[in-house]
């Protein structure tokens, strides 16, 4: 299967990759370094875990629009094992981004959930 021709997931993982590479140079006040910190590191272990599985992650994409009934559920099923990690990352560091007064990026990292979302912690 090629990989190569680019997914809306693929788009979306190099601008996320971009955005951190210009948050990391950033220079936070002193009373948000930590957070800060802490806001680098989440984003770093959200980028390898989607890095480590990123062609799963496409052919699943496309799998799930390819299929219906129980087998989309089984794909749904093997995507959000993978991409579970990931989210409970991301929503920790929108709530660090939003501490830092980064909403736009605190947005895009709650995927546009209220932080504090029913069955997830922050």
């Amino acid at each position: 299967m090629d990989f190569s021709s680019r997914s809306g997931f693929t788009e979306g993982l190099t601008r996320m990759r971009a955005g951190v590479k210009r948050l990391s140079h950033l220079h936070p006040p002193p009373n948000g370094e930590a957070a800060y910190r802490d806001l680098l590191a989440k984003l770093r272990d959200i980028n390898a875990l989607l890095g480590r599985n990123e062609a799963k992650l496409i052919r699943l994409q496309r799998e799930l629009k390819e299929s219906a009934g129980p087998p989309a559920t089984r794909t749904i099923k093997r995507f959000r094992a993978l991409i579970e990690p990931i989210e409970t990352d991301g929503l920790r560091a929108a709530a660090d981004a939003r501490a830092l007064g980064l909403g736009v990026c605190a947005t895009d990292l709650s995927g546009g959930a209220p932080l504090g979302a029913p069955g997830r912690s922050t």
